[in-house]
């Protein structure tokens, strides 16, 4: 766990400078090369044309920066305001080369490590990354900063509800906001001079730059990939896992019960398993709600959305999505829709256990109420075999709505 942990920061960390890098890209509109001035007398619309513009792998700090300037201008610049909330996970690796160095001592190899900062070149990107404290050093270090990661997807996604009404039209390279950098060209700008404090002057490459616009369809299309996202990252930042680092040292031998592990895990680990202030399991019920609609709303406008009845490209000309919004099979669609929504809203009666028994869940239990500690429902008791044979929450957090989750437990003694 803790290897995935730091390898997935480190790819998030580095991904921002490599992410366009050997990949292809067939831009509606070609060109060559295109100066960009940026000061700070210019007016908020050119200047946020010109932030435009430098969002790419190396320069999109300054493309944040450049925002901000025409923002102070202008604060109700939707297209800047846009490309703040969409540039805000990238902002939360500043610094992340050198906040990882304690942990990459201490699981890692330091040498290589050494060696890849070394190697990186004289960018921004690079004194971005770099421009940090080293203070990650512990696997809970981990969780805040995939947490900082996760609630920026979400005010990216939320920003995109608010405003799903309105349109923009953008003018970047298409792949930075379709498919998550799948697809992408290679489009870079390079600083040119620097004349002054928020004076700035870049040559960019605009080969495959795409004019696009985005209205309700696109943005649905973005906050639901979001979404996804946001919910799978749940399961690395609403349960602490502080103190898993030590766990190979830990006198846990190999094939020991589940009794002995979790009394070895209670007693040497007090914090693992405590709910984390910073998590999102609440916002789960607005992610499967938010879903609902999007679902729905996408099968009514499928002759829009789909014309073809399959992606195809430019069926949607202009739009960032251009191969369509296409639902594979409506009614299949509008039925696991429905199921959703009745799991969201009430509880579901299910047959579980060798005797097929029928139990009342609430699959939304820890998302209306999170359990506070995870080990607060562990079993409390065990036969000689180290199976569980009660539980401390007969109800499993409020899952088990009547309380009789201890039915799953072994009645019979040990062979």
């Amino acid at each position: 766990m803790k290897t995935q942990i730091l390898k997935a920061l480190v790819i998030v960390g580095l991904v921002t400078q490599i992410a366009c890098e050997n990949s292809k890209s067939n831009g509606l509109e070609a060109g060559s090369k295109k100066q960009v001035f940026i000061s700070s007398a210019m007016s908020a619309h050119d200047l946020t044309e010109a932030g435009e513009q430098l969002i790419t792998p190396t320069q999109f700090m300054v493309a944040d920066k450049v925002f901000d300037m025409a923002l102070e201008q202008d604060p109700n610049s939707f297209k800047a305001l846009f490309y703040k909330q969409f540039l805000k996970s990238f902002m939360v690796n500043k610094g992340i080369m050198t906040r990882v160095k304690p942990l990459v001592a201490k699981y890692g190899n330091i040498s290589e490590y050494q060696k890849s900062v070394k190697a990186l070149p004289d960018t921004p990107a690079s004194r971005f990354l770099l421009d940090g404290k080293e203070d990650i050093s512990k696997v809970k270090d981990v969780q805040s900063y995939l947490s900082d990661y996760q609630s920026a997807l979400n005010d990216f996604r939320k920003f995109l509800i608010e405003n799903q009404d309105k349109q923009l039209s953008i003018e970047i390279s298409s792949a930075y906001l379709e498919n998550l950098f799948k697809d992408s060209g290679a489009y870079e700008c390079t600083p040119v001079s620097t004349t002054g404090q928020n004076q700035y002057q870049f040559e960019c490459d605009v080969t495959n730059i795409t004019k696009r616009k985005l209205t309700t369809p696109d943005f649905m299309a973005i906050r639901q990939s979001l979404a996804g996202m946001i919910f799978f990252m749940n399961f690395y930042t609403a349960y602490s896992f502080e103190g898993i680092e030590i766990l190979k040292s830990l006198d846990i031998k190999e094939g020991a019960t589940s009794e002995e592990i979790m009394t070895t895990v209670s007693e040497k680990l007090p914090e693992f398993g405590k709910l984390r202030s910073q998590n999102l399991l609440k916002e789960t019920l607005n992610l499967g709600s938010d879903l609902v609609s999007a679902g729905r709303w996408a099968v009514q406008y499928q002759n829009q959305l789909c014309p073809t009845g399959t992606e195809v490209n430019q069926q949607r000309k202009g739009y960032l999505f251009h191969k369509g919004i296409c639902v594979k099979n409506a009614d299949e669609t509008l039925r696991g829709l429905a199921m959703l929504e009745q799991v969201m809203s009430s509880t579901i009666k299910v047959k579980l256990g060798e005797k097929n028994e029928e139990f009342e869940l609430d699959y939304m239990a820890w998302y209306k109420n999170p359990v506070q500690d995870l080990l607060a429902i562990a079993p409390k008791s065990y036969n000689s075999c180290g199976q569980a044979t009660a539980l401390k929450d007969n109800s499993l957090g409020g899952l088990f709505v009547n309380g009789d989750a201890n039915k799953l437990l072994v009645t019979a003694h040990c062979p």
